[in-house]
């Protein structure tokens, strides 16, 4: 095997907890494989996140010497701050030893920690047609600001819908809730408007996004803060499967 189909081979054995390393090989978004052994992989995704899993703290941080960090170019004069290839501001932590190899090696802020749901199976979902489901246009991006308080840029809303990575649930005509992806490719930006609560429309608009991915020959995946019981309750109606541990965004400063 090369070294892409041995990475591979590596982190579908390790299930939900890899799938959005697996899922950036499959869907094309692979920018470079920096480190590669038995026991940690780090890639870097195009989109600039870098990925690292390991099962050694040690490896975890050899792997992270293929990298530059603000923090190494301030402590080390011959540090190149203009390799743009090798510099990383973001780093997606897969199981405890990851993180403290981001730890150790960085002072990266530590995002809250994560547990990563998968779809595996291809089979298109039936939906019980509760609510239409349409993309989002630029006449939405206000509501998308107003109730998901993750998206403050109205810029940003605006440039996800124009991608069609947004759809909105609507009743009668309104608007309910809407869904997207992240550029890692990750499903989330769920949210439901708290009066159509508990009627079924998340489960609806995740089943509705997991379809579209299925289509897509993808593997449907997303991310949940382990302190959102809300969020957990639900995934946990979808018989998904769920990472052996959690994941954690990293990132240079705190703003992410």
């Amino acid at each position: 095997m090369n070294k892409m189909e041995l990475a591979l081979s590596k982190l579908r054995e390790l299930g939900a907890l890899t799938v959005d390393m697996v899922e950036t090989f499959n869907r094309g978004n692979l920018d470079k494989i920096l480190f590669m052994s038995d026991n940690a992989i780090l890639i870097k995704h195009k989109a600039g996140m870098h990925m690292l899993w390991c099962d050694d703290t040690a490896e975890g941080i050899r792997a992270l010497s293929c990298v530059t960090t603000d923090k190494a170019i301030s402590n080390d004069s011959t540090a190149d701050s203009g390799n743009a290839e090798n510099l990383m501001h973001c780093c997606i932590a897969h199981g405890k030893p990851a993180l403290d190899a981001v730890s150790s090696a960085t002072d990266f802020f530590i995002g809250e920690a994560c547990l990563q749901y998968c779809r595996y199976s291809k089979e298109i979902i039936p939906l019980r047609g509760i609510c239409d489901i349409r993309p989002l246009t630029a006449k939405d991006a206000a509501a998308v600001i107003e109730h998901y308080h993750m998206l403050s840029d109205i810029d940003e809303a605006h440039d996800l819908i124009e991608k069609k990575l947004m759809y909105g649930a609507e009743i009668e005509g309104e608007l309910v809730g809407f869904i997207g992806w992240h550029s890692d490719g990750s499903a989330g930006m769920l949210e439901v408007f708290p009066e159509y609560r508990r009627r079924g429309i998340g489960v609806e608009l995740e089943c509705f996004m997991h379809n579209l991915h299925i289509e897509r020959g993808w593997i449907p995946y997303g991310q949940v803060y382990t302190s959102n019981d809300a969020s957990l309750r639900l995934q946990g109606k979808l018989d998904l499967t769920v990472s052996s541990d959690n994941i954690w965004w990293t990132f240079d400063n705190e703003d992410g």
